[in-house]
């Protein structure tokens, strides 16, 4: 081939690329590999929903299809990642300012399909907030209204029942709630050594660990945690940051993860001293492996892990160093839990969420 043939060779593959990422667009739906204005706008609105913990760059990058698909699990959508019309549409309502409640508002019974859903109010969310609290799923206030904890309840029972979990009070799970034989909140049988974590705060921990899918882990003891002396690579501050390096590539260890993870919940770990996984092993509240409830931890002298039900766990772990540069290689990935469950030397551990 010669110069003038590779030249336009390669013309005609950076013209097929740009045109191939401005296609998501022109279809109606934004999908990995797209860029532009109209992904920032997608990385702008889940940051807003708080899923999204990476740059605005307008890439449509691993992390911006799982945050995507993170926040189509959270309303009900089908989660394929692409960010369509119905996506963006419940994303630009979700961010929008949420005008003040109109005086003496109606009621706003089950859906027409017969679903009670966010934003329902009434005598039959109080029905449903009465029965979740009888069966452990919700602390929350007896009020009628089916706001974000009563959702988050709903979750849990219906990942409980092996029901559909949509968050919507439907026939399915209302029969299950009224008929006595719905499973008991997973809790220790012995005696509770736990307290019970919220479980909207857990939900949103658990949505920000999914939604860093793909970034890169960084670890492999203190040289590496702080940056490699002579080097010149900073990758994470002192405080369980996550980590930067200097062309703004964000990663976790295992337990920066976790840290990360739990002030979405509200709750600093790394202020109590709970930075590591030494740390939380010994501190934490345990809880038995049999009763592990989403966002609990399964931990051990050196890594520490992330129960998200269903029996997986996510994790920020190293796959070694294939390069051979010095540096452990990896990610935040999801991985079975038979292998945590199954070591003695992992235990069950919670953090207290208010």
């Amino acid at each position: 081939m010669t110069g003038r043939t590779r030249q336009l060779a390669m013309t005609t593959v950076r013209r097929a690329t740009a045109t191939s990422r401005k296609s998501s667009a022109v279809s109606g739906r934004l999908q990995e590999g797209a860029s532009g204005a109209a992904v920032k706008e997608l990385q702008l609105l889940l940051k807003a929903a708080g899923l999204y913990g990476k740059n605005v760059d307008g890439n449509f990058g691993p992390v911006t299809a799982a945050a995507v698909k993170a926040f189509q699990r959270r309303y009900g959508l089908k989660a394929d990642g692409w960010a369509g019309p119905q996506t963006m549409a419940k994303l630009r309502q979700v961010a929008a300012p949420k005008p003040p409640p109109a005086p003496a508002a109606p009621a706003a019974p089950a859906s027409s399909s017969g679903k009670l859903v966010l934003g329902a109010t009434g005598p039959e969310v109080k029905e449903l907030q009465l029965r979740l609290k009888a069966q452990g799923y919700y602390n929350g206030e007896i009020g009628g209204n089916f706001g974000p904890g009563t959702e988050a309840a709903v979750r849990a029972f219906q990942r409980a029942n092996h029901l559909t979990v949509d968050g919507w009070a439907g026939p399915v799970t209302m029969a299950k709630l009224r008929g006595g034989s719905a499973a008991p909140t997973p809790t220790a049988p012995v005696t509770p050594t736990a307290p019970t974590s919220s479980s909207a705060g857990v939900q949103a921990a658990i949505d920000f660990g999914m939604s860093n899918q793909g970034a890169p882990y960084v670890g492999g003891g203190s040289p590496f945690r702080f940056g490699k002396p002579g080097d010149g690579r900073v990758y994470q501050m002192a405080g369980q940051h996550p980590y930067r390096s200097p062309a703004g590539v964000i990663g976790f260890d295992c337990s920066g993860l976790v840290v990360a993870m739990f002030r979405k919940a509200g709750v600093d770990l790394a202020a109590q001293g709970l930075a590591s996984s030494s740390t939380m092993k010994a501190r934490l509240p345990p809880v038995p492996k049999n009763a592990l409830q989403p966002g609990d931890l399964l931990v051990k002298d050196g890594h520490v892990v992330v129960y998200i039900g269903n029996g997986k766990v996510l994790q920020a772990a190293s796959s070694g160093d294939p390069d051979g540069d010095g540096i452990s290689n990896g990610s935040v990935r999801v991985s079975d839990a038979s292998s945590f469950l199954n070591d003695p030397a992992y235990v069950g551990r919670r953090v207290p969420v208010p």
